[in-house]
């Protein structure tokens, strides 16, 4: 699908709204990859 790495660059702090299965999902994936739930959304 694609790839996920860390990503260390970002300074800009933003406040989003997401249906509940996307936040669930992004979260699982965070948790897989062993990764901040921000820097998934980074990506």
């Amino acid at each position: 699908m694609f790839e996920i790495s860390k990503y260390k660059k970002s300074n800009v702090k933003i406040s989003i709204r997401l249906p509940e299965k996307i936040n669930e999902t992004l979260k699982r994936i965070a948790k897989k990859e062993d990764m901040s739930f921000n820097n998934v959304i980074v990506i």
